[in-house]
């Protein structure tokens, strides 16, 4: 499979979303996407950035490709393993919605969890 970049933006999950459903139906693709965790406990806020990795195989992908995905996911992962809080694989955007994607964050995070998951990062920093 050859490696090509996709696209690249700041709009978060929708913009990640809009880009694999428009060029990406036929296609294996990888990335990531930031994710802004707000912890608001009353009288401290904490603000963390954490980054969803992906591995996106498009409706339309063949099944040879298909079978490749599985053997080479691993090195996938390994290009943003030191940035990365989650990893998710995608068939279909509906697996990047809002409550799918928190389950992710919450069952790859420890103990301290956040109070919400802000998916467009408009959250201000103080």
């Amino acid at each position: 499979m050859d490696v090509v970049e996709g696209g690249e933006g700041s709009g978060g999950v929708k913009e990640v979303c809009e880009i694999l459903d428009s060029k990406l139906q036929d296609k294996v693709a990888t990335g990531s996407f930031l994710v802004t965790a707000v912890d608001d406990r009353g009288n401290t806020k904490s603000i963390r950035d954490k980054y969803v990795q992906f591995i996106w195989v498009g409706p339309k992908v063949g099944i040879i490709n298909k079978a490749k995905v599985v053997s080479q996911s691993g090195s996938f992962k390994e290009k943003f393993f030191s940035v990365t809080s989650c990893s998710v694989q995608v068939r279909d955007v509906g697996d990047l919605s809002e409550k799918s994607l928190e389950r992710a964050l919450r069952s790859c995070g420890g103990s301290h969890q956040p109070t919400s998951y802000d998916f467009a990062n408009r959250t201000k920093r103080d």
